[in-house]
């Protein structure tokens, strides 16, 4: 089972990447999500192993709302489920949440309302 697990998690991230289908992308992204909310422990390692945070920032770019969005989500379920010191890591030296302002701005001049309310949702800790 585990063996199994560890291969899903690196093919949701391998097919991020050389994805481009937005119902499909945010299907992974959605199961990607899934999986770190509810199963963070096992998950965690290897998405720090296979550089996770750097493909969700990838996804970042992309041009479709929804796959912003979730990306936004599944980056605030890892900032949820990471240890604080990893987590203060990212939000103080990494300056994730200026990177994220970065990306966004760099697809719109203007943050929609299902953005904004994605972005409230990371502040809050409060992913849905």
């Amino acid at each position: 089972k585990q063996w199994y697990q560890r291969r899903v998690r690196g093919s949701v991230l391998s097919y991020l990447v050389t994805n481009r289908s937005e119902e499909h992308v945010v299907d992974m992204l959605q199961l990607l999500l899934a999986l770190m909310s509810e199963h963070h422990a096992a998950v965690l390692p290897k998405f720090d192993e296979l550089g996770g945070v750097k493909v969700l920032f990838k996804m970042l770019k992309h041009e479709v709302e929804s796959v912003r969005l979730y990306s936004l989500k599944t980056i605030g379920a890892y900032l949820n489920a990471c240890a604080a010191k990893q987590s203060l890591k990212l939000v103080n030296k990494a300056g994730i949440f200026t990177v994220v302002a970065e990306y966004l701005a760099s697809r719109s001049d203007r943050v929609t309302i299902a953005t904004y309310n994605v972005l409230m949702e990371l502040l809050t800790n409060h992913i849905s």
